[in-house]
């Protein structure tokens, strides 16, 4: 139990990332001809630069802020917004924990990156020997009241915890959908802090 209680004050004094209280919601393009595209832009504005564009039938899009009518989302280096209008909310797949399958996850200063499935977390980093370890997973308790944070119990006495939160990585403009802080097991003296995100279809 003193162990337990040791691995969450890490996690709670791990290095900070930039967030805000918008918690992830997932939406599919709705509305936008089988001939026409949706535009994403640099800033909620109907007259801002175009950055990109999404199909008329591009699923699984995860917002991850809002202001007025525009939905913030992650476009690889750089954060862009697209129109409310032409989104319908969605569910993605949920593992038993009740975070969204196939989340990626990393962080920098040292750079590292971890996979979450029901059975494990694989975590990887480039001053390792191996190229990745997997961690067993052995619980996945969820905050009583509001479901999260989600603390994965890993075998041999690791722990990490993951939030619905948006995320900087501090070093790009983009804006990732979740938290993730983890320490490791037998590694007690390191909490990583780093952001996760669940790629479209």
């Amino acid at each position: 139990m003193t162990r337990f209680f040791s691995l969450l004050a890490c996690l709670i004094t791990a290095p900070a990332l930039a967030q805000t209280g918008y918690e992830t919601a997932y939406f599919n393009v709705s509305g936008v001809a089988p001939d026409d595209t949706l535009n994403i832009r640099a800033e909620p504005d109907t007259a801002a630069d175009i950055l990109g564009e999404l199909a008329f039938d591009a699923a699984n899009i995860e917002v991850v802020g809002r202001e007025g009518g525009w939905a913030m989302i992650n476009m690889g280096d750089v954060a862009g917004w697209i129109s409310f209008t032409y989104l319908q909310q969605t569910e993605p797949v949920l593992l038993e924990s009740g975070i969204p399958g196939g989340l990626t996850c990393g962080g920098t200063e040292p750079f590292w990156s971890a996979e979450v499935s029901d059975e494990a977390l694989v975590f990887s980093a480039f001053w390792e020997e191996e190229e990745s370890i997997s961690y067993p997973i052995n619980a996945a308790p969820r905050a009583h009241t509001i479901g999260f944070p989600v603390f994965l119990m890993l075998e041999g006495g690791g722990v990490a915890s993951l939030s619905p939160n948006t995320c900087s990585d501090g070093m790009s403009d983009a804006t990732y959908g979740w938290t993730l802080n983890l320490v490791r097991p037998g590694v007690y003296d390191t909490a990583y802090s780093g952001c996760c995100t669940l790629p479209r279809e």
